[in-house]
């Protein structure tokens, strides 16, 4: 019995509006205890029909410096037993509905699928609209299969396959709902686009969906074995736990390994993990290579993908933390490029702009979306993939977006939100009619592609899909408007130049090998040891041998591997783990501001390293005992809130 079959007796929704939600739906079993860091599990039965009426927990979130996460009324608890989704449908009968699969963002330590209510989507586009929570920070996206050993040989990527499993009880129950489950479509913002971006190259979730959304997100924000190791050891040694009983991080307060993630992340200088340590790996089994790779070798080529990005996206991260994070990422991307290849960029950019500022803000959106966002949509069509690609350029009447332009997040509101009856039913502040335009294209944008797999409305110019040649851009806002090759001259500018983002996968040496000092004492007695060395790749055939290069002198321009040699990627070095010091002490704590509709942070900008070499394990990671099977809802009976009409 898989996570999807949890009793014959079904799951009781209440009305909402014109439609029906079932809330807090377990699709797998809580992750505690044994399950800590290890796949998701099947859910155990229940008797009797079960009362989905009340939200189910959200993810442990960490604590991120310059941010204040939401708390107090309407905010849902979190526990280690989150893996609960929702559902809302018109109906739970009739012809079968596109269904449609938010993944929330949150730079892979907070957010909730139950933040976003479906309530309006699924009565606007007579669709079914699904949420879900899964597994963040460490608790997802720690990789302690890099160490091995105590039983955790699975523990990676468990976020990642969190979403397999919602997927695979989507396909198995989403019928009973009045879904489809051949039109199932994933969206995801931020961080949870780039869970879109993995999954499209992740075997175990093929065939588990068939479009896909990616929002102010890109393929590109993964990260090699080898720096998830030395994640694993700053971990272990912040908790004082040896690598060979990593059985213990599974009897672990809670709020202890919080505290130990939360140092990890406000370490943002550090020059190895830069303050953004949880990220999806490239395992060689359940992300088996860099996902940009997986789309040109085809890894998805039938399913049509919509990218989107705000035009503005850098403007938040300006505003909230102008010498923090944001400055962050471009002193390591010129240290990257070199200041040569970096100062032509900024002469691109500061041709047509008003001012210097605003050359830098559009600078640092393409550094951190735009071109993530081209680069995704030119693999996925190089792999034989349809891509429509989309702007978001509309100002908001909403504080604050209404100073900080299309910035990121600001597009939110427009995709979930009705704006058809008085502002304040909708979102305070958003009271214009372009407001109301925008929000209305936005959403019909989305449901029509999930009906359809075509983007295109008939309220909007013909979209002809994303190819270098023309390159379509549509440009959202009260009067949208088709563009070809947008700014093609600052695209153009970038042309040879790695996006760093890519690069987490890059090592520019091999250093030696180093055998791990093994003490005689116990191990109870003993500090944390360094994790002993991965073993190389074994070596692949000539024919298919990546040329790995080495570190480029200061100010020469760094050629993109992937755009070179898209499905070969250079092996990486092993990372010499040192043996770091028992408990470090964590830094005092940032200041925090409230900003809201804050998703996530965008990628880190690593320095010298080589993609990952892509190993070919295209298998199923889960078992065939989680395999899911359906959920039958009751039929509805006289003051049951299953399936009642309006």
């Amino acid at each position: 019995m898989g996570p999807g079959r949890q009793s014959k007796f079904g799951v009781k929704g209440t009305r909402q509006g014109k439609v029906t939600v079932w809330r807090g739906v377990p699709y797998a079993d809580a992750p505690r205890g044994s399950g800590r860091f290890q796949p998701p599990r099947p859910s155990p039965p229940w008797d009797g029909p079960r009362n989905a009426t009340e939200f189910g927990p959200s993810s442990i979130a960490t604590e991120v410096p310059g941010l204040v996460l939401p708390s107090g009324a309407g905010v849902q608890p979190e526990s280690e037993d989150c893996l609960y989704l929702n559902v809302w449908s018109p109906r739970a009968r009739g012809k079968p509905r596109p269904v449609l699969i938010w993944i929330h963002g949150g730079a892979f330590v907070f957010g909730s699928g139950s933040n976003f209510d479906g309530s309006w989507l699924a009565n606007r586009g007579d669709a079914v609209v699904v949420t879900i929570n899964y597994r963040l920070g460490p608790w997802g996206f720690l990789d302690l299969a890099a160490v091995g050993g105590s039983g955790l040989d699975g523990a990676v990527n468990v976020g990642l396959l969190d979403q397999v499993a919602a997927l695979r009880w989507v396909k198995d129950n989403i019928e009973a709902f009045g879904g489809d489950p051949e039109r199932v479509t994933v969206i995801g913002q931020a961080s949870g686009a780039t869970c879109v971006g993995a999954l499209l190259a992740m075997p175990a979730a093929a065939g588990l969906f068939h479009r896909a959304v990616m929002q102010s997100g890109a393929a590109d924000r993964v990260q090699s074995r080898w720096r998830s190791r030395a994640v694993v050891v700053r971990m272990l040694n912040t908790l004082g736990v040896d690598y060979r009983e990593l059985a213990r991080l599974q009897d672990l307060p809670v709020d202890a390994v919080r505290a130990a993630a939360a140092t990890l992340l406000r370490d943002a200088d550090d020059a190895e993990l830069e303050g953004e340590p949880f990220l999806p790996v490239v395992d060689g089994t359940v992300l088996p290579g860099h996902p940009l790779a997986g789309l040109v070798a085809g890894a998805s080529s039938a399913v049509p993908l919509l990218i989107s990005t705000c035009q503005q996206e850098a403007n938040l991260y300006l505003a909230i933390s102008p010498e923090g994070f944001i400055k962050g990422k471009e002193l390591r991307a010129r240290a990257w490029f070199g200041d040569v290849a970096w100062e032509r960029l900024i002469q691109a950019y500061q041709k047509g702009a008003a001012t210097s500022d605003r050359a830098r803000a559009d600078l640092l959106t393409d550094l951190l979306f735009g071109l993530p966002a081209v680069r995704t949509a030119e693999a996925h069509h190089r792999g034989g993939g349809r891509t429509w690609v989309m702007r978001f350029d509309h100002t908001p009447g909403q504080v604050p977006f209404d100073q900080l332009g299309p910035c990121h997040g600001s597009d939110l509101p427009f995709t979930w939100l009705d704006f058809t009856g008085p502002p304040e039913a909708a979102f305070p502040g958003l009271s214009t009619t372009a407001d109301r335009i925008v929000a209305e294209t936005l959403q019909d944008v989305i449901l029509t592609f999930a009906r359809t797999g075509d983007p295109g409305t008939a309220a909007l110019p013909a979209w002809p899909s994303y190819q270098p040649g023309r390159r379509a851009v549509m440009a959202l806002k009260s009067r949208s408007a088709l563009e070809l090759d947008p700014s093609a001259e600052r695209r153009r500018a970038w042309d040879g130049l790695p996006l760093p983002q890519t690069l987490t996968l890059r090592r520019s040496s091999r250093p030696a090998r180093s055998e791990p000092v093994v003490s005689q004492k116990p191990l109870s007695a003993q500090k944390p040891l360094a994790v002993p060395e991965a073993q190389d790749p074994a070596p692949r055939p000539e024919a298919v041998q990546p040329l790995v290069q080495d570190a480029p002198a200061q100010d020469a321009p760094r050629q993109d591997p992937l755009a070179q040699v898209p499905l070969v990627q250079d092996a990486p070095a092993p990372v010499p783990l040192a043996q770091v010091p028992l408990v470090q002490d964590a830094p005092a704590p940032v200041p925090l501001a409230q900003v809201p509709l804050v998703q996530d942070a965008p990628a880190p900008v690593p320095l010298g390293q080589d993609p990952l070499a892509q190993e070919t394990m295209a298998h199923d990671t889960l078992s065939e005992d989680t395999a899911p099977h359906p959920v039958i809802p009751p039929d509805p009976s006289p003051g049951d809130a299953f399936d009642q009409d309006a």
